[in-house]
């Protein structure tokens, strides 16, 4: 199969998390996933931000926009009668001897430009206090709402979660084999998995820090005939970590898709790899569990 264009794994990534993958798409996700280990971070960050919880967007009622629209009539009824009146023309006494009037008042008296910005400021003001008393109102109104939306979303988060804890959860414990070291026998690693959500906790204790050039490698072992992309070992790369100065690592992984049905999986280990090519699976398991 060719190596996926960064689109077309970005695809393979979000149908494994929405779960529509068909059969050939499984089977290119999987053989991703087994030759490039940073791909399992990848996924853990897109099912963190699946399980984030946004606020649902408030459309603002029809009610709104009618008090808006009430609010800007009734400035705008109020500023016209007086308007009006400082708009008419006005007419001077030598105007009529004359028989001329004086149609240009802003060139004849200065202030009347003052005095039109003055009335556009004020019929601004009317617009805005309106819509803010309207929004004000509407926003009160609102309060109530939004504070039952907030909880009602928390007590679903919380049950969400008290799912998620309540879910059956398998515990597996691997030995020691007579490949580790000294300093190995008395490390331990525990995964518990989640089948449904497809992750596991991994829990390691005790283990001797690697060089920089080296990594754990957690390998799930199926059967020959298993419908599922796997190396000459029959195994599938299924996470790849380091520990800390004390020896202990605990972190979420992403597990392939035979974790659904645990009855494909014939055993667990972890050997030590080499951290530029760690599908390479060229070491012997320092720890093993048979199931």
């Amino acid at each position: 199969m060719n190596t996926p264009t960064p689109s077309e794994q970005q695809l393979l990534l979000a149908g494994y998390i929405l779960g529509d993958l068909d059969a050939e798409e499984s089977q290119a996700f999987e053989q991703l996933l087994s030759s490039d280990p940073t791909v399992q971070q990848e996924l853990i960050e897109l099912q963190n931000s699946l399980d984030a919880v946004y606020n649902p967007e408030i459309t603002p009622p029809p009610a709104l926009k009618a008090s808006v629209l009430a609010a800007v009539e009734q400035s705008i009824q109020t500023s016209t009668p007086q308007s009006q009146a400082e708009d008419q023309p006005l007419s001077s006494p030598d105007s009529v001897s004359t028989g001329l009037a004086v149609g240009n008042t802003e060139s004849a008296n200065p202030t009347n430009s003052s005095r039109t910005a003055v009335k556009f400021q004020r019929k601004i003001l009317l617009l805005v206090s309106g819509f803010l008393a309207a929004l004000s109102l509407y926003l009160g109104s609102q309060n109530y709402s939004l504070r039952q939306a907030v909880e009602t979303l928390e007590s679903e988060k919380a049950a969400l979660e008290q799912t998620d804890d309540a879910a059956e959860l398998v515990t597996y414990s691997l030995d020691t084999t007579e490949n580790a070291t000294v300093d190995e026998q008395t490390s331990s690693v525990e995964i518990s998995v989640n089948s449904d959500r497809l992750t596991a906790d991994l829990e390691a204790r005790g283990l001797p820090v690697l060089s920089e050039d080296q990594v754990y490698a957690l390998w799930t072992v199926i059967p020959e005939d298993t419908p599922a992309t796997k190396d000459a070992k029959n195994a599938i790369l299924t996470a790849v970590f380091r520990v800390d100065e004390a020896g202990n690592q605990i972190e979420e992984i992403i597990l392939p898709a035979v974790f659904r049905d645990q009855t494909q999986i014939e055993a667990i280990a972890v050997t030590v790899e080499n951290a530029d090519q760690p599908q390479a699976h060229e070491s012997s398991p320092i720890l093993f569990r048979q199931l």
